[in-house]
Parts: structure tokens; sequence; C-alpha cells
């Protein structure tokens, strides 16, 4: 995989030095999973915005942006950052995540043509897993192997919804069409679960199962992505997410706490961007944005991983950030250079 040009879209919140800063101060913790929590924590208030509503770089380009960010490129972003001690290894583990590997081939961010893994299932339980950064823990959150639950979906070719995409391009998976099982820790299995297993930094992905809310087929295993944050046996997370902070009593002049994007009239709802979990504040909150219901959630009231995911999701996968295997050593040739 080539990558010829870097695009480093920062935006104002982070300078090239600033990054530096922060992956040589990150990279000092020793565990993988520590790393990933206090990248995460770092890009809080990030603004939400899909990447798909990009346009799409070049081939052999690659995006390196931190201006925005959606649920799973806060993800791939946070996973390759903890294994970078400088920005030059975090070109290198990006592409190494995020792309197919093509040998001789540039990389590609085309969905429909390119390399690039549109499909968090493939990044993340396959090729990350593949490659050493990630290890499938939820048999030991679900307390053994019999505590999981085998879910199978037809992996294919399928248009983005107009909301993440305004062209709708057609998204294919990377090693090929056709149904895939996996198995997962399911709402039903929740109260036996060992939370305490749960360690911060661990990646949580989310799945809605076989069929999504609106009744059509699942096409991901992957519908949701979050970084685990374990306090005292009971994980919250900190996840990307477009919905808000609701304050009702914000003022015109009200400090900004987290993205400074404020849906409606007033402060009273601030997108939450990169953060954690907060109490749903209700139905009655909710507002129509460009075409999608938007919902409120108190943010000074943290929220548990576990009444998230049970709201909301058929069950969940737990990722856990390793230590990368070391790379092998330089060959010495006869003359006794590498």
């Amino acid at each position: 995989m080539d990558v010829n040009e870097v695009w480093w879209e920062l935006g104002s919140r982070w300078s090239r030095a600033d990054l530096e800063a922060l992956l040589a101060r990150v990279s000092e913790l020793d565990v993988p999973g520590e790393r990933v929590l206090a990248l995460a924590r770092a890009l809080a208030g990030t603004p939400f915005h899909y990447e798909s509503m990009l346009s799409i770089p070049p081939p052999g380009c690659l995006r390196v942006r931190l201006e925005s960010l959606d649920c799973a490129t806060l993800v791939y972003n946070v996973l390759a950052m903890a294994y970078s001690p400088t920005p030059t290894d975090l070109v290198h583990h990006l592409a190494r995540l995020r792309y197919q590997h093509d040998v001789g081939r540039p990389i590609d961010s085309d969905p429909t043509d390119g390399n690039i893994l549109g499909f968090s299932s493939e990044c993340l339980l396959g090729q990350a897993a593949e490659l050493g950064y990630l290890k499938d823990v939820t048999a030991d959150v679900a307390g053994g192997p019999e505590g999981l639950t085998e879910l199978e979906l037809e992996l294919r070719a399928c248009r983005r919804p107009r909301e993440h995409d305004p062209d709708e391009r057609l998204e294919k998976p990377r090693f090929g069409d056709g149904l895939r099982r996996a198995r997962f820790l399911a709402r039903a299995a929740f109260p036996s679960a060992r939370w305490e297993q749960v360690r911060s930094g661990d990646l949580i992905a989310f799945t809605r199962g076989p069929r999504l809310k609106d009744g059509s087929a699942n096409t991901d295993f992957v519908n949701h992505l979050a970084i685990a944050e374990q306090t005292g046996g009971t994980p919250g997370f900190i996840h990307a997410t477009r919905h808000f902070a609701w304050n009702p009593h914000a003022t015109p002049d009200a400090p900004v706490r987290w993205t400074g994007i404020f849906y409606g009239t007033g402060r009273q709802r601030e997108q939450i961007g990169v953060g954690p979990g907060g109490v749903y504040a209700g139905d009655s909150t909710a507002l129509d944005v460009e075409g999608s219901r938007l919902h409120g959630y108190e943010m000074d009231r943290p929220r548990p991983l576990r009444d998230f995911a049970e709201g909301i999701f058929a069950g969940i996968f737990v990722l856990r950030p390793i230590p990368l295997p070391a790379r092998p050593a330089p060959t010495a040739r006869r003359d006794g250079t590498a």
C-alpha cells in the first residue's frame, strides 16, 4: 500500500506541533487501552461530521482529519494514534488499519472501486484483529463462549443513505459479498454479563442484529462505535454523536461546553460531537434537523455503557487494544549490512 500524499485536516484546534506533543505524551503510557482512552478524552468537543460527506481524496492520498469526526473515524483515529509516537507513525498505522492490503497498489478511498475498508466489521473485527492491534474479548465479558450468540449477516454492496452521503455512493465490502458469522454479547445476556471485565480503552462495537430499526436487513455487524471508560465495575463510554447536550436553562450568552454548534434557537441544544454518554433527556427535547430526528442528553449525568446498549442495540462486541507483535529485525546480508 503506497501513500504518496497526506491531507492534514487538523482544524483550528490542533496545530502540527500540538499533534506531535499529544502523540509523544500519550506514547509514554504503557498500556494500549490507556493510550486509547487518553486520546479519546483529548478529542472531546470535536464536532461531529460524517466522513462520507467529504470529498474523496485522490488515489495515493491519505486523509488525517481531526477537524471533525464521526463514530467510526473517532475509533479509527484513536486506535492508530495509540501506536504512533510521531505523525509519521500515524500515517503508517492509519493506512495499515483502514485499507485493504493490496501490494503495489496505492491507497484508494473510493467506496466503490477503491481499497478503503468502508465496513467497520471488516476494519476492526477483521483486519485490525488479524494484524494484532485488537483482541476480541467479548467472551470474557459474557462469562465464557457459552454466553455468546451467533449472528449471521449477508455483507453486500449497498448505497449509503442520503443523510450520510449526498451522492448515495455504492459501498462495497472489500473481502467479498456473502454470508458472514460473528459471535456477540446479546442484550438478553446483559444481566449475567461480567461488566467489570470491560477495561478502559476497550473498543465497543454495537450491533442492531439482523435488522435495522426501520426493519430492513442489516448489512454490517457494526452499527455504532465507542471507547469504554471503566469506573468501578460499571463502564461508561466516549463516542462521537451528532445529538445534543440538553441545557434547558441556557442563556443567550451561555459558554460553549462541547462543540459550539447549536441547534434551533438559543443555546439549549449544543451538539455533543466527541464526548461521554449522558442520560437521555426525553422525547420532548427532540428536534428535527435537516431531515434527521436528533435527541437531547443530560451530560452532567453519565450513562452506563450497558444502559445505552440495552436501550438502542441488540448487543455488543468488545475489542481490546493489545501490544503489537514485534517487527522482525532486518535480515543481514553477507556483507554485514541490513
